[in-house]
């Protein structure tokens, strides 16, 4: 009698010991991961939800993500993606209401302003390619997507391969 009391006691602890590993295991594996890459103290500051490369990206990564204020209180995020050799900076806001309230604004600023030559659809929205003429030409892919406008200033010139395989990475993350 005594030894089968302590089979089944063996026999249930053993159970119990095992159904909670395998439970904490398969939380592990099931569980969403934060892939937000914004740090936790920049996260806190933001009042809107900007594009950014998730952590779990392998081929588009980034880093140095800073928070400013400009003068008229508008909140910049920037950060620096790398992609094969390459880097590109991005500063990213909500998007200033004249590209809404004033007809034909958008398409005036990528004119005069971008010097649009070339647009890239992405899984994230439209991509303009311009040029900035104070920057001896300088190549400049720019975002007005999803309430946003997002600059993106790479520091070699980039192929519309490149731009769309960034495009594709971004993704929104929300607020805190």
């Amino acid at each position: 009698m005594q030894i089968n009391r302590f089979h089944r006691r063996s026999i249930i602890l053993v159970t119990i010991a095992t159904l909670a590993a395998t439970g904490i295991i398969f939380g592990a594996l099931w569980l969403p991961r934060d892939t937000n890459p914004i740090p936790d103290n920049l996260r806190t500051k933001l009042s809107f939800s900007p594009l950014v490369i998730p952590l779990d990206s392998s081929q588009v990564t980034s880093r140095s993500y800073e928070f400013t204020n400009a003068e008229n209180q508008t909140q910049i995020l920037s950060y620096i993606l790398d992609i094969q050799d390459k880097q590109v900076t991005v500063s990213e806001y909500v998007q200033p209401s004249e590209f809404t309230d004033i007809p034909e604004y958008k398409d005036r600023f990528l004119s005069n302003v971008l010097q649009q030559y070339a647009t890239v659809q992405t899984a994230s929205g439209t991509i303009y390619l311009g040029r900035l003429s104070q920057q001896d030409g300088q190549q400049l892919g720019v975002m007005i997507e999803k309430g946003l406008l997002v600059f993106m200033r790479p520091n070699a010139e980039l192929d519309e391969m490149i731009w769309r395989l960034i495009g594709d990475r971004f993704t929104i993350v929300r607020g805190t």
